[in-house]
């Protein structure tokens, strides 16, 4: 088998010298602590004296000789180099430790996160950067003036995170004054604190650049900021979910921006065009054509979330580009599925509910499977191979496919009815002779279903998070050839067995992502035949959860991985012990024993 498996490459020269950068940044963080932790007088004013123009000096020399294009992996190797050291600070910690030196150190170290506080970088993702860091970049955001990209999703606050006016709620002052210097911003991500003043501030900063806005669940936010928003002339992306304001101010934004081309979240848009054809007369001159959104996204409302017919023909009048729709269905008492099939340019469709014997879903999926390349099944009922044979055929355009929460069944509608019947007994000689027809009769379906099943050619991902048989799973995953990233839920009935039969029939030789949740019934066996037949395999998600596989057996696999170079990536991060006594070598069992005690509720 090792002469099959895929190595890793050596590393290039540029590889390497990222590792040593980093390797030295992590030291030279432990000698800036020694250096200015001292909590003397003349210790004191020397870290607020030097230690910054220190950071200063080395900033300038490091991106001087940093080229453009691995800027940002520069700064993530920053970022990882001063969180180790803070991390590793912060597990020196016990009962016995001088808090105000330990406070003093652990500053300094963090404070050498200040090297990436520059005007060179281009991005910022705060909800990749650590909190500790985060919580410390929070009041140098002003020096990132060339920033095109910010997202503060993840904002750590600081002393000055929110101040109370007289009118209104106004942003934090040192995110106004960041984002006022941030004058080529396209992409910004703020979090749910976003206000009117700081829409504002926007205007007047980056006007002509800003392409792309999210400000969801702001509920600081009102009427007063559509305002604001519609002089955002150039945005061709808005998120807008989640916030107080109304109906009619989101009409005059959405239409009021003439490049709009993404609308994220955008639940209230059917009552927006409601309102436009309703209860307007401005937006919409009727002796005009019914104005156009040219929005590529549609999802439910939020608050009733079944639409009507009427309402989705609407939609189809006002929203001709939509290609994403994330539908609720509840029945043809509410609406007539059929009415997605008048969206021109769906290819992604997310459908929420529904029964395939009691709905018209298979139809439905007859009449529009062509147009699809994306496609989300969440809590459909009675999922049979009849249906995935006839999605296969009727979607071959299909790139994604994901069945979450849905109920499967073995057979047809009708044979599990057949076998209930014959179950429950009491039946004669005659009936028990019809019932056997019928059963093989339902028998040879389930055959035709399987030679008129045609492979899933261009399908590239698929998710199975429902409870699923292993007749199912094997029926769905033979007709894959060309997967390169597979995620199987917790109730899929998957074990070593049924492994084989799927790659002893379709080997997945072009699978490269895995991700197998909690399962109970594969081992070490089944490791070494993905290893064996999945060729292109480099990522493999969720051992730890293989109850079957004992914590020395994963061990001696990653070993082996290591010592054999194999490229495959096995990692999970490890949850972190919060108990009371995690790193507190220091207590004895007396000791332990009376806090148990202590903090007993017994």
């Amino acid at each position: 088998m090792s002469s099959i498996l895929k190595r890793k490459p050596p590393k290039s020269l540029e590889e390497c010298s990222l590792i040593s950068f980093e390797r030295y940044l992590y030291h030279h963080c432990w000698q800036v602590m020694r250096i200015y932790s001292g909590t003397e007088m003349d210790q004191i004013i020397k870290r607020e004296e030097v230690l910054w123009l220190h950071i200063i000096e080395l900033r300038e020399y490091i991106f001087s000789h940093v080229p453009v294009y691995i800027q940002d992996i520069v700064v993530n190797s920053i970022i990882r180099a001063v969180n180790k050291a803070a991390e590793e600070k912060k597990q020196q910690y016990t009962m016995n430790t001088d808090i105000p030196r330990y406070k003093t150190e652990l500053y300094c170290i963090v404070t050498m996160i200040d090297l990436i506080s520059t005007g060179r970088l281009r991005r910022l993702d705060m909800p990749k950067i650590p909190k500790i860091l985060r919580t410390h970049l929070t009041g140098r955001l002003r020096n990132f003036t060339g920033l095109e990209y910010l997202d503060l999703l993840l904002l750590g606050f600081g002393k000055d995170s929110r101040n109370v006016g007289s009118e209104e709620i106004v942003a934090p002052s040192n995110i106004i004054d960041a984002v006022r210097g941030m004058k080529n911003l396209t992409h910004l991500i703020l979090p749910t604190f976003c206000t009117n003043n700081l829409i504002a501030a926007l205007v007047r900063t980056c006007k002509e650049s800003l392409r792309c806005l999210e400000i969801d669940h702001c509920e600081h936010m009102d009427d007063r900021a559509a305002v604001h928003l519609v002089k955002l002339e150039n945005l061709r992306l808005l998120s807008l979910g989640g916030t107080n304001i109304g109906t009619e101010a989101l009409a005059r934004t959405v239409f009021g921006l003439p490049k709009l081309r993404h609308l994220l979240h955008g639940e209230f848009l059917c009552d927006v065009l409601e309102w436009v054809v309703y209860e307007d007369d401005e937006i919409w001159n009727r002796g005009q054509p019914c104005p156009k959104l040219s929005v590529q996204e549609f999802s439910c409302s939020d608050v009733y979330y079944f639409h009507t017919t009427k309402q989705m023909e609407l939609v189809t009048n006002m929203c001709p580009e939509v290609r994403d729709i994330k539908f609720f269905y509840d029945g043809e008492m509410t609406c007539d599925i059929m009415v997605l099939d008048t969206f021109p340019n769906l290819s992604n469709l997310k459908l929420n509910g529904g029964d395939l014997n009691r709905d018209p879903l298979r139809p439905f999926f007859e009449l529009i499977g062509w147009k699809l390349e994306r496609l989300e099944l969440n809590h459909i009922e009675n999922v049979d191979r009849q249906f995935i044979a006839q999605i296969s055929l009727a979607c071959p355009n299909l790139i994604f496919l994901e069945f979450s929460a849905c109920s499967f069944i073995e057979y047809g509608a009708l044979h599990s009815e057949l076998i209930e019947y014959y179950n429950s007994g009491g039946l004669d000689a005659a009936e028990e002779i019809e019932l056997a027809r019928l059963l093989q009769d339902q028998e040879e379906l389930s055959e035709q279903v399987e030679k008129a099943m045609t492979p899933f050619n261009k399908l590239e991902e698929l998710a199975l998070n429902s409870v699923c048989s292993r007749i199912n799973i094997i029926f769905i995953l033979l007709f894959s050839p060309n997967l390169s990233r597979l995620t199987l839920g917790t109730n899929t009935d998957l074990c070593d067995e049924v492994l084989v039969k799927i790659l002893a029939g379709n080997p997945l030789t072009k699978l490269e992502f895995l991700h197998i949740h909690g399962n109970s019934q594969l081992t070490t066996a089944s490791l070494q035949l993905l290893l064996a037949t999945c060729t292109s395999l480099r990522v493999l998600k969720g051992i730890p959860y293989w109850t079957a596989v004992q914590p020395s057996e994963r061990a001696q696999f990653e070993l082996w991985l290591q010592e054999n170079n194999v490229h495959l990536d096995v990692f999970e991060i490890e949850p972190v012990d919060y108990s009371l006594f995690f790193n507190r070598y220091e207590l004895d069992e007396k000791q332990k024993e009376e806090y148990r005690i202590y903090f007993s509720t017994n």
